[in-house]
């Protein structure tokens, strides 16, 4: 995940933090801050000196919190990642919802074509994550929409198929 936000006072913000192994590397105006620990970092400018503080993740929004070591000086708290909006989460899992009533339906009504299990579902829930984990990569909300609809179009058609083998 890579966010960029420029700030009027701290100038601009570079946040990255790789996918396979974690690692997350913070800039500001081309200072590469040194880790303390997997949440904080510090960087020293113009004889003041900034802790860093991780706030959330990519799915409640993240939120970098600069503090300086000068006297009655408020934090900072800079937004880098926008949290998911409830739509963005709903409409991520429409497919495990219509999964679980075509489960329900299926208890009731003896039917072959409607014979479907909790495994479909599981698997909808999961590709909804997955869709959730990948659109959060991007801040354009039609590529968000446009990612959440392909893991649904994909986990529906993965469960009609499990059904009908």
């Amino acid at each position: 995940m890579v966010a960029l936000y420029q700030h009027a006072k701290l100038g601009k913000i570079w946040y990255e933090k790789n996918f396979w192994n974690g690692a997350t590397t913070i800039m500001v105006d081309d200072i590469e801050l040194t880790r303390i620990n997997s949440l904080m970092y510090t960087y020293d400018r113009d004889g003041i000196k900034y802790t860093v503080i991780i706030q959330g993740n990519a799915f409640s929004g993240l939120k970098l919190n600069f503090s300086t070591n000068e006297k009655n000086v408020k934090p900072i708290i800079v937004p880098m990642v926008a949290p998911f909006k409830a739509y963005e989460y709903i409409i991520a899992f429409i497919s495990a919802i219509l999964v679980a009533v075509w489960v329900s339906v299926g208890m009731f009504v003896p039917s072959p074509i409607l014979k479907m299990s909790g495994v479909e579902g599981l698997i909808c829930a999961l590709l909804a994550f997955v869709g959730l984990a990948v659109a959060g990569r991007t801040e354009e909300v039609k590529y968000r929409m446009f990612i959440l609809i392909i893991t649904n179009i994909l986990g529906l058609g993965i469960s009609v198929l499990l059904t009908f083998i």
